[in-house]
């Protein structure tokens, strides 16, 4: 399920690589001075967030079950304050 859910961020990162600013959810709330290069870093760290849940979802087929899903946690934690930290400097 981790998988699955991993390979929907990945086409959704794929559909933002483009561009298209108007496909980001709640584009009304952010004001980026460059929309095309807002989405298209926004796809990035989105392919970055989507590794987690794809690394614990082909580990928990190999590892107890508990430590593949402490090891989601830490990694999203990780990537999403990777995240935010690479996107301060769009907004």
């Amino acid at each position: 399920m981790t998988c699955a859910f991993g390979a929907g961020l990945l086409i959704y990162a794929l559909f933002l690589a483009g561009g298209n600013y108007n496909n980001l959810f709640r584009n009304w709330a952010t004001n980026p001075p460059d929309k095309e290069r807002y989405a298209k870093e926004f796809s990035k760290i989105l392919v970055l967030i989507a590794l987690a849940p794809i690394i614990s979802g082909v580990l928990s087929l190999f590892i107890s079950k508990l430590v593949s899903a402490v090891i989601l946690g830490v990694l999203l934690i990780l990537f999403i304050v990777i995240g935010v930290n690479h996107m301060k400097k769009y907004l």
